[in-house]
C-alpha cells in the first residue's frame, strides 16, 4: 500500500501503484532495461549455480536407488500409452507391468507436464538429461515468475528477494529432489499463491484488475493440472477457493455486487483487452491449449481412482507434530540434530520446518499488517490446515477431491515459505523507513542467510550421490532389449506400493525401483511399484501362488536382504513351467539377494548368462537369455494360468503365525508380523495346504480372540464349516472337524468375518483397518485325539 508520500519501499509510484518511470531515483542513472533486467539476471546466475551444485549432473538420464528411476519411467509409459483422439487418454489397464497378469496403472505418480516433456524430448534425441533440465527450468520459472508477479506491486529489490527466499529458500523442496520429483517441481503452484495474493490486494485496495492479469490467472490453474493435483498443487485450487470467498465477503460487505457497479468493472476490463489484444489474445490459446492437453488426462485419472476403496487400507505412518514449523536450522540445533526430539515420524530431512526466519517474517506481516488482515486471512488458514494436517488424525484438506488418497503428513512443508512471505508482504512499507523496523529487517536477512548457509550443508550431505551407467549398464540393457520377447523375467522381483498399503513388499529398500529399467529395456516386467497399491491388484500374485517362492531372511521390509533358503523341487518345477508358458526373453538375476545355491540351480536349468552389471540398490544383475533355456517352449496364452500349489502340511505340524515360516500357507487378508501372530485384514482371511492322500480324518485347531465380540465363519473349500463367537477378552482355542467328504489334496481354509470393523468405526482410534481376528498358531490334528473343544 502506497504511503502519504505516494512511495512503496521508498520507491515512486504510478496511479495504479506501480514504480513510475519517468520519476527521479537511483535507477535514472543506467538504462531503463538494464535496471529492469538486473533482478531476473541475478536469479537466472543463482540458479546455474543451483544446477551446478545441487543438480549435478546432466550427462545422461537420472538414475539411482529407489524412488529414482521412477520418474523417468513415467515419461516412457506415458509416451507408448497416451492416445488424442477424440481427447487425450491413456491407456491404464494392460499387462506392461505385472506380466503376465493385468493390472491397473491409475496409482503412478503423475506429472502430466513434466511427461510431455520428457516423452517430446527423448522422443527427438533418445534418452538424455531430461529430468533435470526439466526441475532446472521449474527452479527458473519459480525465481523469475515469482519477482515478475510481485513487482507488480511492490519493489523491484523485495519482490526479487522474495523470489530468491521461496525458491532457493525452499529446503524440503529441494531435500526432496531426486526423490520426489512432484515435490520439487513447484513452478506453477507458487506462481498461483502469488497471484491469488496480487488479485485479492489490488481488490482490497479497490485498484482496478486488467483482463492480462485475469487471463493469466486462469492460464495458471489449468497449468497446475500439469503437474499433479496431490499433494502440494492442489493447495493451488484451494487457495483459489478460499480467496474467492473472501472477495466475495468484501464485495458484500461493500454492496458493491449491484447492476451499475458490475457494468463498470465490466466496462474497464473489456477497455483493458482492448488495449493489449495481442497478449489477451495468445493468453486465451495457450489457456485453451493447455486445457486440451492437460485437463482430460487429470479428469480421467480422478474419475479412475474412484473404482478403488481405500477407506479401510492403512496409508503409511508418516506425520509431523506442528511445533516442528517453530524449530531453527542453526548450528547444532537443527534438523539433523533434533529429529527425533518429538517422537514423531518425518518422511525426510526438513519435513514441517521451513526455518524460523519464514516463520518470523510471517508473524511480523500478521501483526504489523493488521490494516490487510483480510488479505492474509485465506493464507493464513491454507498454513493452519496444512501445518495441522497430521493423518489419521486431523485431515480437514481431505474433504477436496483433490485430496482425496494423501497420506503423509508434513509433505505440504514446500508450500510454508510461500505462506510465510505472503503474510510478510502485508507490511506497511512506511513502518521499515524507522530504524528500528529496519534493523528488524536487517537481523531477519541474516538469520535467513545463517539457516541457509546451514541448511544447504545438510542437503548436500544428505544428497545421493548421482549414479553414471558404465558401458556395462549400456550392454546389459541392450541385450535384453535386443534379446526375441515380449517380456523379462526379474527375480527376485518387487511389487509394492507407497505406505506398503497392499502388504506385498519383498526386498523393499533393494528392488521396488528396479521395474522402472523397463524405460531402457522396453521389455514388460513383473514387479511394480506405485505411490497406492489396492489389495485387489496383487490378488492374481496370490492366486497364483508367488507368495510361497519368497523366503526374504527379514520380516522387516527395510532390513531383508536375501533369500534365506533356496527352491524346493516343486518351487522350481513351478517357476520352470511359468517361465517355458510365457513369452519372456530370459531371466534378469539379482544375484546378491539370492543364495549361491539357487544361482547355480538357475544355471543348470536355464543356462549361463551372457551379460553381468551392477546396479544401484539391487547390487549385481546377470542376464540369461531364453535362447540359451534348456527345452523351454513358449505357450502365451497359459502363461497367468501356471500356478503354484499350496504347501504340505501334516498333522501336528503348527503354523506358527509369529514366524516367516508360516509365509508359504497364508493367502490374501492376512495383516503384517508381530511377535504374537497376525491380524485378519478385511472380511476374510484364507489359508492354503496340501495333504498327503490316504491322510486321517482331521481337525482344525487354532488360537485366535476377535477384535471385540463378531461372528467367524469358517469355510472348507467353500463349504461351510461352523460359526463361533468370541468374548474378545482373552485368546482362546478353536476347533472344527473337516469332513473327509470335503477334504481333498489341494485345500482352503477360510476365516469369514461378516461384522469385521475398525477402531476407527468403534471409536477407538484412527487405524481404519477392517479387523477379525488376532491368530497366534494354527494346526491340523487327527480327529481320534482326544482334546476338549473350547467354546
Amino acid at each position: 500500500m502506497p504511503d502519504r508520500a505516494g512511495t512503496v519501499d521508498g520507491m515512486p509510484l504510478d496511479a495504479l501503484g506501480r514504480e513510475r518511470p519517468g520519476a527521479p531515483g537511483p535507477r535514472d542513472r543506467h538504462p531503463k532495461w538494464l535496471y529492469e533486467a538486473a533482478a531476473p539476471a541475478l536469479l537466472a546466475v543463482l540458479t546455474l549455480l543451483f544446477a551446478a551444485g545441487v543438480i549435478r549432473d546432466f550427462s545422461g538420464p537420472l538414475l539411482g536407488p529407489g524412488d529414482v528411476n521412477i520418474w523417468g519411467y513415467q515419461g516412457y509409459y506415458f509416451s507408448r500409452n497416451i492416445h488424442f483422439w477424440p481427447l487425450p487418454h491413456l491407456d491404464l489397464v494392460n499387462d506392461q507391468l505385472l506380466y503376465p497378469y493385468r493390472m491397473d496403472n491409475v496409482f503412478q505418480t503423475w506429472g502430466f507436464e513434466r511427461e510431455y516433456f520428457w516423452a517430446a524430448l527423448d522422443a527427438l534425441f533418445g534418452p538424455g538429461p531430461w529430468l533435470q533440465i526439466y526441475y532446472a527450468l521449474s527452479v527458473l520459472i519459480t525465481a523469475v515468475g515469482s519477482y515478475l508477479i510481485l513487482s507488480r506491486q511492490h519493489s523491484r529489490t523485495v519482490a526479487a528477494a522474495v523470489g530468491l527466499a521461496v525458491t532457493f529458500g525452499n529446503y524440503y523442496a529441494i531435500a526432496s529432489y531426486p526423490y520426489h520429483q512432484t515435490l520439487s517441481c513447484l513452478h506453477w503452484v507458487i506462481l498461483n499463491l502469488f497471484t491469488d495474493y496480487l488479485l485479492l490486494r489490488r481488490l482490497w485496495e479497490r485498484r482496478p484488475l486488467s483482463a492480462r492479469l485475469l487471463l493469466f490467472k486462469g492460464l495458471l490453474l489449468v497449468l497446475i493440472f500439469g503437474n499433479g493435483l496431490a499433494y502440494i498443487d492442489g493447495l493451488a485450487l484451494t487457495s483459489f477457493l478460499f480467496c474467492c470467498a473472501t472477495a466475495a465477503a468484501i464485495l458484500a460487505g461493500r454492496k458493491e455486487l449491484g447492476p451499475v457497479p458490475l457494468r463498470r468493472a465490466w466496462s474497464s476490463l473489456v477497455d483493458s483487452a482492448r488495449t493489449h489484444p495481442g497478449q489477451c489474445l495468445a493468453l486465451s490459446l495457450l489457456t485453451a491449449a493447455a486445457f486440451v492437453l492437460l485437463v482430460p488426462l487429470s479428469l480421467q485419472i480422478l474419475l479412475h481412482v474412484r473404482r478403488f476403496d481405500f477407506s479401510h487400507v492403512p496409508a503409511g505412518t508418516y506425520w509431523v507434530t506442528p511445533l516442528r514449523l517453530l524449530l531453527p536450522i542453526l548450528p547444532h540445533f537443527n534438523p539433523e540434530t533434533y529429529g527425533r526430539l518429538f517422537n514423531d515420524m518425518p518422511d525426510k530431512i526438513f519435513c514441517g520446518t521451513p526455518g524460523v526466519s519464514f516463520v518470523l517474517l510471517g508473524l511480523m506481516g500478521l501483526i504489523f499488517g493488521r490494516r490487510l488482515f483480510p488479505v492474509s486471512l485465506p493464507f493464513l488458514a491454507l498454513l493452519l490446515l496444512c501445518v495441522f494436517f497430521i493423518p489419521p488424525w486431523h485431515t480437514a484438506l481431505a474433504v477436496f477431491p483433490w485430496f482425496g488418497l494423501i497420506r503423509v503428513g508434513g509433505r505440504f512443508t514446500p508450500i510454508y515459505p510461500v505462506l510465510c512471505c505472503i503474510l510478510g508482504l502485508t507490511l506497511p512499507p512506511g513502518s521499515l523507513k524507522r530504524l528500528p523496523a529496519r534493523a528488524l529487517v536487517l537481523l531477519l536477512g541474516c538469520l535467513f542467510l545463517a539457516e541457509g548457509g546451514i541448511a544447504y550443508q545438510i542437503l548436500l550431505r544428505h544428497q545421493p550421490p548421482p549414479f553414471f551407467p558404465d558401458r556395462s549398464f549400456d550392454r546389459f540393457m541392450a541385450s535384453v532389449k535386443g534379446a526375441p520377447g515380449e517380456a523379462v523375467f526379474q527375480w527376485p522381483f518387487c511389487v509394492a506400493g507407497g505406505g506398503g498399503d497392499a502388504n506385498w513388499i519383498f526386498y523393499y529398500d533393494r528392488l521396488y525401483g528396479t521395474f522402472a529399467l523397463q524405460q531402457f529395456h522396453h521389455k514388460k516386467e513383473l514387479g511394480v511399484y506405485f505411490a497406492r497399491l489396492h489389495p485387489s491388484q496383487v490378488a492374481p500374485l496370490w492366486r497364483a501362488g508367488w507368495h510361497r517362492m519368497f523366503t526374504p531372511d527379514s520380516p522387516n521390509i527395510e532390513r531383508a536382504a536375501r533369500q534365506r533358503a533356496d527352491f524346493d523341487l516343486e518351487e522350481w518345477s513351478f517357476l520352470t513351467s511359468f517361465l517355458a508358458a510365457n513369452d519372456f526373453c530370459g531371466i534378469i538375476l539379482y544375484t546378491d539377494l539370492l543364495q549361491p545355491e539357487t544361482v547355480r540351480g538357475f544355471h543348470d536349468r536355464f543356462g549361463p548368462s551372457s551379460v553381468t552389471t551392477t546396479l544401484p540398490g539391487a547390487g549385481r544383475a546377470e542376464f540369461i537369455p531364453k535362447a540359451l533355456f534348456r527345452g523351454a517352449l513358449q505357450r502365451p496364452i497359459e502363461g497367468s494360468a501356471v500356478k503354484l500349489g499350496p504347501a504340505l502340511l501334516a498333522p501336528l505340524q503348527k503354523i506358527d503365525l509369529s514366524s516367516p515360516a508360516s509365509d508359504p500357507y497364508l493367502l490374501e487378508g492376512w495383516g503384517r508380523l508381530s511377535p504374537e501372530g497376525r491380524w485378519t485384514m478385511g472380511e476374510k482371511a484364507s489359508v492354503a495346504f496340501r495333504i498327503e492322500s490316504g491322510a486321517p480324518a482331521l481337525k482344525l485347531r487354532f488360537e485366535a480372540h476377535t477384535y471385540q465380540a463378531q461372528r467367524m465363519e469358517i469355510l472348507l473349500n467353500g463349504h461351510p464349516l461352523e460359526t463361533l463367537r468370541h468374548n474378545p477378552d482373552a485368546f482362546a482355542v478353536y476347533e472344527t472337524d473337516l469332513p473327509s467328504a470335503l477334504l481333498s489334496e489341494d485345500n482352503r481354509i477360510d476365516l469369514v468375518f461378516p461384522d469385521a470393523h475398525s477402531p476407527l468405526d468403534a471409536g477407538e482410534s484412527q487405524d481404519p483397518r477392517l479387523l477379525g481376528a488376532w491368530v497366534r498358531w494354527m494346526e491340523l490334528e487327527p480327529q481320534e485325539s482326544n482334546i476338549s473343544k473350547v467354546q
